[in-house]
């Protein structure tokens, strides 16, 4: 248990110091889950140069997260609404991030 808080709070700070990093992607780079042409559609590309399709990433976050499932859709769905404030969003986005870092 103390292995896997202490790999999530790695995950949190990799995360958060994504702001200031940046990928080259290949215009033939596949998505690691569907193999489809990640350019095709939103993507994410870790560190290690894995890239993701934004919902190929989603499902399999969903799946791993067996009992936040819910409260995770329901952050998704909070984002979604136009009338939230920039505080309420970056509040949302650090929930969504330390979930997904437990998840994966």
């Amino acid at each position: 248990m103390d292995n896997s808080a202490h790999t999530a709070g790695q995950i949190r700070h990799e995360i958060a110091a994504l702001d200031t990093r940046y990928a080259i992607v290949e215009p033939g780079e596949k998505c690691w889950l569907c193999s489809l042409p990640v350019l095709s559609r939103q993507f994410f590309v870790f560190p290690c140069q894995h890239a993701f399709h934004s919902d190929c990433l989603g499902k399999e976050v969903l799946e791993g997260a067996s009992g936040k499932r819910k409260y995770i859709r329901d952050l998704q769905n909070q984002l979604h609404e136009g009338d939230i404030t920039s505080s309420r969003r970056e509040k949302i986005v650090k929930d969504l991030d330390a979930l997904i870092a437990e998840a994966w």
